[in-house]
């Protein structure tokens, strides 16, 4: 198994081992990133501040737009 970061250890029931759709895959990974990115940038509190991982342009446009979680 590839472990993308360290923090990340996600165990999957069988019965999610294999996604409905694409969308629905898309959909599980968009939260297991967002949970990492909340454990590893400890955001979870501090939604007003800019995180490290974004840029000056991304964190001016984030009301609008909505910001790209990196891990």
């Amino acid at each position: 198994m590839h472990q993308a970061h360290p923090c990340l250890k996600v165990r999957l029931p069988v019965r999610l081992l294999q996604a409905v759709s694409q969308d629905a895959a898309d959909s599980f990974v968009a939260c297991v990133t967002m949970a990492a990115a909340v454990h590893l940038y400890g955001i979870n509190d501090r939604w007003d501040a800019k995180p490290s991982f974004a840029s000056e342009a991304e964190w001016n446009r984030q009301k609008t737009e909505g910001l790209i979680v990196r891990i």
